[in-house]
């Protein structure tokens, strides 16, 4: 076991390390860089949970955090600079490292397997997750709507720009065709609503897919 829970620590230790490397290569921290996005907080909350053994954080990592790095994979955008550009190496390493972290804790018995107990905590969770972030983007946005600053802009799950999400998928950008202004705040109430429910569909998908893959074992 101790074997075992070394080496999710150091996998989680080099994923902290990893994903902070990027704010000393860029040489700022934006609104838009901050570890809110779902799998840049996961680079945090995976070494916190392995560290303090805390269920409901792993709960969080493997359910959404987990969900959250397979979709970044299916939707990889390169920026036309090629798969080998090092912003992109970078986003591959802490993406596989979001799914596989999470993924080994529960394979090597570090933390129990799924039960049904952990779905509430789950739809618990992400949907605090979610209204922060929601919050927190809106009042950024708002901000870089009415100062022009580059620095405010955001885009947390996707959720805040029409143009990047209907390049990442076709059909997207019909969810942000309603709009609703008050002032400098924008609202898309279909898009951010649908991104709520399949961030959650695939996260209980997740869930369904775990409790039956993973059964309890004797941890030696």
């Amino acid at each position: 076991y101790e074997d075992r829970y070394i080496l999710v620590l150091i996998l989680a230790l080099s994923l902290l390390l990893q994903f902070n490397e990027l704010f000393a290569t860029l040489g700022e921290l934006t609104c838009k860089r901050m570890p809110l996005q779902l799998c840049n907080i996961a680079a945090y909350l995976i070494l916190i949970s392995i560290i303090t053994k805390n269920r409901n954080l792993f709960l969080f990592n493997i359910l959404v955090n987990v969900a959250g790095g397979v979709i970044a994979a299916l939707v990889l955008d390169v920026e036309g600079k090629g798969i080998l550009y090092w912003s992109n190496i970078h986003y591959i390493i802490e993406h596989n490292n979001v799914i596989i972290v999470p993924l080994l804790c529960l394979i090597l018995g570090i933390f129990e397997p799924i039960t049904k107990k952990d779905y509430k905590k789950f739809v618990i969770g992400f949907s605090g997750y979610y209204i922060l972030i929601f919050i927190i983007g809106t009042l950024f946005n708002s901000i870089y709507k009415a100062t022009g600053s580059n620095y405010f802009y955001c885009n947390y799950l996707f959720m805040f720009d029409r143009d990047t999400a209907e390049r990442l998928i076709d059909f997207a950008g019909m969810l942000f065709e309603l709009e609703i202004n008050i002032g400098s705040v924008t609202l898309y109430p279909i898009g951010q609503i649908v991104i709520y429910l399949a961030f959650l569909g695939i996260g209980s998908l997740t869930y369904i897919i775990l409790k039956n893959a993973v059964k309890k074992k004797e941890v030696v």
